[in-house]
């Protein structure tokens, strides 16, 4: 009974683009590399910070100014939250 229940709370996965590779969590702000890479911009601007100016992906240099701001992803990853509520709370 209990996983007829989860999976009715739980109706799909959340997709894997979706979240930020350095926080596991879904992004809010998404923001672009100039490799294609997405991640949370707090995150990454953290990174950048503690770790130098480098990509954590590729180690090249990487500056908040490189930084663009992934605008489909974060319409794609607000629509997708409307229609999946639970998935607020991952």
């Amino acid at each position: 009974m209990a996983a007829c229940f989860e999976k009715e709370m739980y109706p799909g996965e959340i997709p894997e683009y979706f979240i930020c590779p350095i926080s596991m969590e879904i992004m809010q702000d998404p923001v672009t590399t100039p490799n294609g890479v997405s991640y949370e911009r707090r995150c990454l601007e953290t990174h950048l910070q503690r770790n130098g100016e480098i990509d954590p992906l590729t180690r090249k240099q990487l500056t908040v100014d490189m930084l663009r701001p992934n605008k489909s992803l974060c319409a794609a990853i607000e629509d997708y939250l409307k229609k999946n509520v639970w998935a607020l709370e991952y």
